[in-house]
């Protein structure tokens, strides 16, 4: 044959490469591509974005869940860090000022609450009630004909003690100045007057200083208004320095009544206290009201003032203006001048605000770690500020075995994590239980992170405590750290993949790296963006601070509790749903694919298909796509997804779709190829003019054959049984009767008809013989899918299995106990 018709052996290998190519290029599912792509786009707007349980109003449909990138669907279900911000993030952003410092006297009651005041409560009755040491001092306040002769911005607050002159002068420049160093804008309301702001912080501050009597009533042609108790003064705004995240910080330069120009800036402590002239014992004073207010969980700025001469005022603003007016250097230089003029400044304050938790914020974060999900929280607040709040929302359990790295030698820095690193290691080799009563938790403010990340080395050997770690906590934290955190962790744990495999089997795991450990970030402010984009999955919340970080996620939530249903109900809701399409669809294309294999056996290898390639057509698309697509959309692994929520231990235990579970799948490809089309082979004989000996009768038994067990097959994985489900199962499997009479039907009355397949149809199904073949197929195909699932059910059940038998024997209970009743 190869003689006769192909002399030359390289046109011989074109040509049969090319038929074989053909004859198998079912085997891929084109068609997966598109289905997987349907699925994903359903499970987005019908499942997550449609989820009443994730939404906080049932008006406001901004606050609803939004899902903006469907190729992560399933990553949900294999998340092993979880990386959050903490202000808007974990706490509401609803900012009270609770406590204040004067100087170095401590001032504001805790049981304090501003907002519970009504709006129209006097000054004075709401400053006694905050603190009683103001009643005398405002009294004095308020005889001055001139306050603005009083003001001296720029002058240091004393703050020796709560009363006199000199106590009545700090109280007028610190309340002063929280009432105008400031970007919020004001709005008339039923007699009121709101602010609105991008900062909640800000918010808060002027709201209290409104509610103290020092009102900032606008901000017209840049002229600040501000009411302080009863008498108007008025503030020319020559320069705003604006907040950064780098900064810490803000500035504004105002000019008073008087000509007096005052520089007035507030920022975090840690960038403010280097900046003060004060002496030590006054900077020790003010760490010290830092301190005791951080360890209650509240967020402090310092505030601060100089004096300008206008000279001074002048060159500085034209070298600010030119620097704005550079085209390539610009925020370079800009930030220089800034840093320029907010140096050696007088020390006015300490605002402590409280920023609430979110509702059920502890209990998410306890779900998370039962989930065996490492929690790192990572926040700009100090170090006290954010272990109260650790307490609070229960990541920290034991403060008394809490580690601190705060080390700025890098050797000091590398002997302590390399000792906390053996401790850790060998407490969880010796004993592993005790992991669970003792869980490592870990602490690292930013100083210490700008040593550790540049080193390569040390870096690693951090990661490597980190990932030991059940949570850590990450302070005094700038964006780009919060970035280079996530960054680090994934090269680390990708690392550790390709580590564990033996040369020559790395690139299983470069594949296992591709759909396990799975990095997630969920920030709501603009400076967590960078985080949320280099985690594998970005969660954005829909919050106070504005829309930047749900706009650059992959989901948007409005609360962190709405993560835990989003990862352990829809993420293993999708990751069972698309693993099961997944190995489905190679299952079914390889099926008919390999019993053309088996033909080529029996033909010399001619590259003849058994069947007719209209009907191969429509197998992908008509015959078997629609339920598994179903399937897709409707199946779930337990009947209540609440279960789900409840035990929180079966999450990422889910091997669905591991290189063994989608070669098993192909076994049983190879399996009941093999049964399809044997058995009507073997079993052909002839029958006077109505023999079923021939290719085109063989095939189509073996088709009938093939297109019943794969619809079975897909019956048999599923573990919820819909109604539309089971009537596209029920139409995939009668679809092909009509469908052949038709099709040679269409060929008489097309003219086309074809002498192999003329009535073949017609005997093949009135024959006793042919339906014998396929329903032995079909007992041995479901027979041995049966044996397999018992045989699993029985002896090595996963945890949805036993999720299952428990749902199912709670309502067998349930129906005992109602039918007793």
């Amino acid at each position: 044959f190869v003689a006769n018709n192909y002399s030359n052996t390289g046109v011989y290998l074109l040509i049969y490469t090319l038929t074989f190519w053909i004859l198998f290029s079912s085997m891929v599912p084109i068609s997966l591509f598109v289905t997987m792509e349907l699925v994903r786009f359903w499970q987005c707007i019908a499942f997550i974005d449609s989820d009443p349980e994730m939404r906080v109003s049932e008006e406001d449909r901004s606050m609803w869940p939004k899902a903006r990138n469907s190729n992560v669907n399933e990553d949900l279900a294999k998340i092993s860090y979880v990386f959050s911000d903490k202000t808007g993030t974990l706490t509401s952003n609803d900012m009270q000022l609770r406590m204040i410092g004067i100087g170095t006297q401590k001032c504001g009651q805790e049981t304090h609450r501003f907002e519970d005041i009504p709006p129209d409560t006097p000054a004075m009755e709401s400053a006694v009630s905050f603190e009683p040491s103001l009643e005398e001092t405002f009294g004095r306040i308020s005889e001055w004909e001139q306050i603005v002769d009083h003001l001296k911005i720029g002058k240091a607050c004393s703050g020796t003690q709560k009363s006199g002159d000199d106590f009545a002068h700090d109280v007028l420049r610190f309340f002063a100045s929280m009432s105008i160093c400031h970007n919020v804008l004001p709005e008339e309301e039923d007699d009121d007057i709101k602010y609105q702001g991008a900062s909640p912080d800000e918010v808060c501050i002027v709201n209290a200083a409104k509610q103290l009597g020092f009102v900032f009533r606008e901000n017209k042609a840049n002229i600040m208004y501000v009411d302080i108790l009863g008498k108007t003064c008025k503030f020319r705004v020559m320069n705003v320095l604006e907040f950064s995240s780098d900064r810490k910080r803000m500035s504004v330069i105002v000019q008073d009544q008087r000509k007096n120009i005052y520089l007035i800036c507030k920022g975090a402590d840690v960038v403010m206290l280097p900046r003060l002239s004060a002496n030590k014992e006054t900077v020790g004073a003010v760490d010290k009201i830092l301190h005791d207010y951080s360890v209650k969980g509240l967020r402090c700025l310092v505030f601060a003032s100089k004096l300008l001469s206008f000279e001074d005022w002048r060159q500085w603003n034209e070298e600010y203006r030119a620097a704005a007016n550079d085209i390539e250097n610009r925020e370079q230089r800009m930030e220089e001048c800034m840093e320029k003029i907010e140096t050696d400044l007088n020390y006015l304050g300490v605002t402590a605000v409280e920023d609430k938790l979110q509702e059920e914020v502890p209990e998410s974060i306890q779900i998370l770690r039962d989930a065996g999900i490492k929690v790192w929280v990572i926040t700009g607040d100090k170090q006290e500020t954010a272990i109260n709040i650790g307490i609070a929302c229960r990541l920290i359990t034991d403060t008394d075995r809490l580690m601190l790295l705060n080390e700025e030698c890098k050797e000091n820095l590398k002997r302590k994590i390399n000792s906390l690193f053996e401790e850790v290691k060998k407490s969880a080799q010796s004993d592993p239980r005790e992991a669970i009563v003792y869980p490592q938790e870990l602490v690292v403010d930013g100083k210490t992170l700008a040593v550790i990340l540049p080193d390569k080395s040390l870096s690693r050997t951090f990661a490597s405590l980190g990932a030991l770690c059940n949570c850590v906590l990450v302070c005094r934290a700038s964006p780009s750290q919060k970035a280079a955190i996530v960054d680090l962790m994934k090269d680390f744990e990708k690392g550790k993949m390709l580590d564990n495999k033996m040369w020559g089997f790395k690139w299983m795991g470069w594949l296992e790296n591709l759909t396990e450990n799975k990095m997630l970030s969920i920030g709501d402010g603009a400076n967590d963006v960078p985080m949320i984009q280099r985690a594998d999955v970005g969660v954005g919340i829909a919050g106070k601070e504005g829309r930047q970080a749900s706009n650059n996620s992959d989901f948007s939530i409005a609360r962190f509790r709405f993560l835990v249903r989003l990862l352990l109900v829809h993420g293993q809701t999708t990751h069972y749903r698309n693993a099961n399409l997944i190995k489905y669809s190679f299952y079914k294309n390889i099926a008919i694919s390999v019993m053309f294999l088996y033909f080529q056996f029996h033909s010399g290898f001619s590259g003849q298909a058994s069947i007719d390639s209209l009907t191969l057509n429509f197998y992908n698309t008509v015959f078997t796509a629609i339920p598994i697509l179903i399937f897709s959309l409707t199946d779930r692994q337990v009947e209540e997804l609440k279960t789900l929520l409840e035990h929180p231990q079966t999450y990422n235990t889910s091997r669905s779709l591991t290189v063994l579970t989608f070669w098993k799948a192909q076994v049983k490809a190879f399996f009941d190829a093999a049964i399809c089309y044997f058995i009507p082979y073997y079993a052909a004989f002839s029958s006077g003019n109505k023999n079923l000996d021939n290719l085109m009768a063989v095939g189509r038994i073996s088709y009938l054959a093939i297109q019943g067990v794969v619809t079975l097959e897909v019956l048999a994985i599923s573990r919820h049984y819909s109604v539309l489900f089971v009537a596209f199962v029920v139409y995939s499997f009668f679809i092909i009767f009509p469908f052949y009479f038709l099709f040679e039907a269409s060929m008489r009355i097309l003219g086309v008809p074809d002498p192999a397949q003329e009535g073949v149809s017609t005997y093949t199904f009135a024959s006793v013989s042919a339906w014998l073949q396929v329903l032995l197929v079909y007992a041995i195909s479901i027979g041995a899918r049966i044996a397999e699932k018992g045989m699993k059910t029985t002896f090595f059940p996963d945890d949805v299995m036993i999720l299952s038998e428990k749902e199912l024997s709670n309502r067998r209970c349930g129906a005992k106990n109602e039918k007793q009743t």
